[in-house]
C-alpha cells in the first residue's frame, strides 16, 4: 500500500482508494488529491490488502471498486465496516447495473458512485459522506424522487457551510 504524505492533516478528511487497475488508482488519486479538503492515505489493489492496513490507516472514507480479484468490494466493505465502523464507503464501479447500487446499501455503503462520474462534484459528495450524510446514487435513466446529485451536493454544502462556488 503506498502511504501519502499529509500536510495538515486535521484540515483534511482521508481517503483509501481500493482498486486492481493501477492506472485508474493513480487517475482517482490525482482527483481526489486536487480538492483542497482530501488527501489519499493510501491504495491497495485488492480487497485482502485493504482489510490488512485499514487499522493502521484509518481512513475517513474507503472508495472500493465493486470488481476485483479475490474478495470483491462488496465483501471489502462488509469487513471494513465490522473492523472500522466509523469508516464511510463508497462503492465504485465500471458497470452501472441497478443491482450495484442496492447491493452497497445493503452492505452498509454511503454511496454508489459509477466510475465515469467520478468528478470534482462527485468529491463534494464524499465531504458529505464522510459527514455521515448517505447519498445514494441511482444510475442514469432509473426514475427515483431523490433530488438530482447536483441538488444533493448544494445541500450538503449548505449544511456544513462550504462554498457553494468551487462546484
Amino acid at each position: 500500500m503506498m502511504v501519502a504524505n499529509l500536510v495538515n492533516a486535521k484540515k483534511l478528511y482521508t481517503v483509501v482508494i481500493v482498486d486492481d487497475a493501477p492506472e485508474f488508482l493513480e487517475m482517482a488519486s490525482q482527483l481526489v488529491n486536487d480538492h483542497p479538503n482530501l488527501a489519499v492515505l493510501g491504495t491497495a489493489t485488492s480487497g485482502e490488502q485493504a482489510i490488512a492496513e485499514l487499522l493502521t490507516l484509518s481512513p475517513d472514507v474507503l472508495i472500493i471498486d465493486v470488481n476485483m480479484a479475490g474478495i470483491d468490494g462488496f465483501e471489502t466493505a462488509r469487513r471494513a465496516l465490522a473492523i472500522l465502523p466509523q469508516v464511510r464507503v463508497i462503492i465504485m464501479s465500471a458497470y452501472e447495473e441497478v443491482p450495484y447500487a442496492s447491493l452497497a446499501r445493503q452492505v452498509g455503503a454511503s454511496a454508489f458512485i459509477a466510475k465515469r462520474e467520478l468528478s470534482a462534484e462527485r468529491i463534494w459528495g464524499i465531504l458529505g459522506v464522510a459527514h455521515g450524510v448517505n447519498v445514494h446514487v441511482i444510475p442514469q435513466g432509473v426514475t427515483t424522487s431523490i433530488p438530482p446529485w447536483g441538488a444533493l451536493c448544494r445541500v450538503m454544502l449548505h449544511r456544513f457551510h462550504l462554498p457553494i462556488n468551487k462546484l
